[in-house]
């Protein structure tokens, strides 16, 4: 991902994406949320944010990528043991759900960078937002393919606070549209 795209996507983690240029389908992930919409909203933008600047940087010759701006809670889900974790339960619980329901351990916080970093992605963000009840939908840039890699945002989804995570579904933007985004 070049700077151009990585500067869009930038954007659109601080604003609501403009209609104009939107793709006519998007990738969509249905999350059954742990506790307030806004406030999953925004761990999930910030996280979120400290890898897309990554992506910008292109610093994949790093041995070590610098975790500096990437959100304590975050780190912490990211850790073998969870440890700092008692001030935000829904992170607690959504890397527990992580676990259950997918079977697998949670994701190194540097493999999660480097999925940024080393230009690999397949995905650019495009929003999150109010489905009805507790459901927001995370809305995800593919470029037009239904099946692409996307264990690094279910993990996203999961550490932000997520009860369940159903996804990637492939939709026409239209259902985005008409949707309010959340986090801002």
């Amino acid at each position: 991902m070049d700077g151009f795209q990585s500067r869009d996507e930038m954007e659109r983690l601080h604003g609501r994406p403009v209609r104009e240029g939107t793709p006519s389908r998007l990738s969509s992930f249905v999350v059954e949320v742990i506790g307030n919409l806004n406030a999953y909203a925004s761990r999930i933008r910030v996280a979120l944010a400290a890898g897309v600047e990554f992506a910008a940087q292109g610093q994949s010759d790093a041995e070590e990528l610098s975790e500096s701006n990437v959100p304590v809670w975050f780190s912490a889900a990211c850790r073998e043991k969870a440890p700092a974790l008692d001030s935000w339960p829904e992170v607690l619980e959504g890397r527990r759900r992580y676990i259950e329901h997918c079977g697998e351990e949670p994701w190194d916080l540097q493999d999660w960078l480097w999925e940024f970093a080393s230009g690999t992605r397949q995905w650019s963000w495009w929003d999150v937002t109010a489905a009805g009840g507790s459901i927001a939908q995370i809305w995800i840039d593919s470029n037009y393919e239904p099946n692409f890699q996307a264990d690094d945002v279910r993990w996203l989804a999961y550490a932000s606070g997520a009860r369940a995570v159903v996804g990637p579904i492939f939709l026409p933007s239209s259902l985005w549209e008409g949707q309010m985004s959340l986090g801002l």
